[in-house]
């Protein structure tokens, strides 16, 4: 029974390792997908509504743009002065 009781926990410690590292390569493989996805570095979330400036061709949310030019008429990026009229849609 001794030897039983040890060769079953052996083989529950060998499935956790398993399941471990398979869990480890899914959660990489979706980090690497998240990653991938182009973000707004304002929101940090994937862009709604892309806008890029003509003037200095940083691309962020159009909410998050327009939120930038009410409090000063500068890219937030890199303080070039950009106005609402600069801004484009753009499609990703």
């Amino acid at each position: 029974i001794l030897s039983f009781l040890m060769f079953s926990r052996a083989f529950e410690n060998v499935n956790n390792d398993v399941l471990i590292t398979a869990l480890r390569t899914r959660v990489r493989d979706l980090e690497e997908r998240v990653e991938s996805i182009p973000k707004c570095v304002i929101c940090m979330g994937a862009y709604e509504i892309p806008v890029v400036s003509v003037n200095c061709w940083h691309v962020l949310c159009e909410k998050c743009w327009l939120a930038a030019l009410g409090t000063k008429k500068v890219c937030p990026q890199c303080q070039i002065i950009t106005t609402p009229q600069d801004l484009r849609k753009i499609f990703l």
